[in-house]
């Protein structure tokens, strides 16, 4: 079945439990008389720059230089005189559409937009409860999120160097900074990450790092090689053993993204001189989270 509401001025149909509209908008009309003093009058529906018409007298009215609009309150710049005749025609959704708010018939689901003292906020509500919301720093999901396709972040961070440059190892237990000096496989803009100036890796983005590396450290069968991280001069992850060749050290960091920096170094316990390469003298450090 389908009608005319002559409330709304709107076509609606009914859709087997209540009457819905089809679309379409709805004008209202307000009028005002000027008193020499009043500058701002209610209107019964709200409204926006862009959806009123504002006449005095006949003479349609330039928006912004004549008058201002907030919600229900149309502000005029200057107060209309006595007897002038003030004329508003909205044209407004009649799907409850506005400047601040989308909703159904019922009101219980919406899309809303507040504005706060801190920031503007925009609120998904479904039957009644808020299920989600955007802000200028955050969104934030308050039920299961299902995501069928792939997820894609700019805060992907992946940094990977080698060397194959001969280390010669002084030997008795003497360790020797690792230059990782070749490139790699870089994502994210990270190639400021890595300084061979310094022998440094320095995140500049903050939050837990996954850092790997490994090197030739062979002092020979029947003795002692190894190879050990540092984050800020302090050793926080090593690897040793009798015999050690192409061995490899992991450990997980929280970086500040500013200041904090690691460096790899590996030692022997006899002097000796390694060759080195891509495939098994490297480092690679992979942004697990990022802070928040």
């Amino acid at each position: 079945m389908m009608r005319f509401n002559t409330s709304t001025s709107l076509m609606e149909v009914y859709n087997g439990t209540s009457w819905v509209n089809v679309g379409g908008s709805t004008v209202t009309l307000d009028e005002f008389d000027g008193d020499d003093t009043t500058t701002a009058f209610s209107l019964s529906q709200t409204a926006s720059v862009a959806s009123l018409i504002v006449s005095i007298n006949g003479t349609v009215q330039e928006a912004t230089n004549t008058y201002t609009v907030s919600g229900t309150t149309l502000a005029f710049n200057e107060a209309p005189a006595t007897g002038d005749k003030i004329q508003v025609r909205n044209f407004f959704s009649g799907s409850s559409l506005d400047v601040a708010k989308l909703q159904d018939a019922d009101g219980d689901t919406k899309i809303q937009v507040e504005e706060s003292s801190d920031e503007d906020v925009i609120r998904f509500d479904i039957a009644g409860t808020e299920k989600a919301s955007i802000a200028a720093s955050t969104t934030t999901v308050k039920n299961d999120l299902v995501v069928e396709g792939a997820i894609k972040s700019d805060t992907f961070y992946f940094v990977k160097r080698s060397t194959n440059t001969n280390i010669t190892y002084p030997g008795s237990y003497g360790s020797v900074t690792i230059d990782y000096e070749d490139a790699g496989d870089d994502y994210g803009s990270t190639d400021a990450m890595w300084s061979s100036v310094t022998d440094r890796f320095t995140p500049t983005v903050a939050g837990l790092w996954y850092i790997r590396a490994s090197i030739d450290a062979y002092p020979g069968a029947t003795s002692e090689g190894g190879i050990f991280i540092e984050k800020n001069g302090t050793n926080v992850a090593q690897n040793s053993t009798i015999g050690f060749i192409r061995g490899q050290v992991v450990t997980h960091l929280y970086m500040n993204g500013t200041t904090d920096y690691v460096q790899f170094k590996a030692y022997t316990q006899g002097a000796t001189t390694r060759g080195q390469s891509a495939a098994n003298s490297f480092f690679e450090a992979l942004l697990v989270k990022q802070a928040e």
